[in-house]
């Protein structure tokens, strides 16, 4: 599974893209419009990252999860990611 995510740029410049609909609507900015669009690629990147691991860990499909480092960083990477988007 893959999450992908179009960025159609007239809905940016009608102003109804993900940043004005979304990320302005919960606090004042900490990143610009740009800056947004290329935190939500990094973003979409880290959870697929995330994503692929779970699917192919050998540790983590055989119930010890617990005990994976990489999903822990990968996991973290993905939050820290989502958190800065505001996703």
């Amino acid at each position: 599974m893959t999450l992908t995510l179009t960025v159609n740029e007239a809905d940016c410049e009608a102003k109804k893209c993900d940043y004005f609909k979304h990320y302005l609507a919960y606090g004042p900015a900490e990143l610009v419009h740009e800056g947004f669009h290329a935190a939500m690629d990094h973003c979409l990147a880290a959870q697929n990252r995330y994503i692929e691991h779970l699917d192919t860990c050998k540790r983590c499909n055989t119930g010890a999860i617990e005990d994976c480092y990489r999903e822990k960083s990968l996991g973290r990477m993905a939050q820290e990611w989502e958190t800065r988007v505001r996703a």
